[in-house]
């Protein structure tokens, strides 16, 4: 199953749902917030304070939110139609190949007097377009380092196909262990195998 643009920018806006709420956190101001009433008198009126700087922030952390949810949907849907039949031949957990979706955390943090708010924010978000460009056009666009908080591990299996000898290298993730003599039913989404049904010595798990 190949990702369409609109759903891989939605996988990859998900999977910065942390980051999102580093940038909405770095927004506070937190003397407003500790003031006892957070309230502003004007005439006769008194309207209510945001503790904000940026109040599109807020948004922000819900469209992220948002997309992640959609997410582990299309995750746990592909695990659901999963059909081809495999057995795996070797596995091994790589939890590091999702660091790689961190750097942007890196570029939250910065901060020079050089450099106004404005512009690394226009930094940060120059930087995400090409990242996102990279990652899905190298059928990565999945990689989603939040997914493991969730309970889907990444590993590097070598399987072969029930009918056929034939052995192929590749990303596999699963809500359960996979090790070496597993028979499992899978689909791919981009590059990247999701496993659904696991068949290990003489029982059933299903990932859910």
């Amino acid at each position: 199953m190949r990702l369409r643009l609109i759903s891989a920018l939605m996988v990859f806006v998900g999977s910065y749902l942390p980051l999102s709420l580093i940038l909405l956190v770095q927004d506070i101001d937190f003397a407003l917030l500790c003031h006892s009433a957070l309230t502003v008198e004007v005439g006769h009126q008194t309207n209510r304070a945001m503790p904000f700087g940026k109040p599109w922030m807020l948004c922000l952390v819900v469209l992220c939110l948002v997309c992640f949810i959609l997410t582990l949907f299309i995750f746990r849907l592909a695990g659901k139609k999963a059909r081809a039949s495999i057995k795996i031949e070797d596995a091994k957990h790589v939890p590091s190949e999702l660091i790689g979706y961190t750097l942007p955390y890196v570029v939250s943090f910065m901060k020079a007097d050089l450099v106004d708010e404005s512009g690394l924010l226009l930094g940060l978000a120059t930087f995400l377009v090409w990242f996102f460009c990279i990652t899905y056009r190298s059928g990565q666009i999945v990689l989603n380092p939040l997914l493991a908080v969730f309970g889907w591990r990444l590993y590097e299996v070598r399987y072969h196909f029930i009918e056929s000898r034939r052995t192929y290298v590749g990303k596999a993730f699963s809500r359960n262990v996979i090790s070496s003599g597993d028979r499992c039913l899978h689909t791919a989404v981009d590059d990247v195998m999701v496993i659904g049904r696991i068949t290990k010595e003489g029982h059933d798990d299903d990932a859910r």
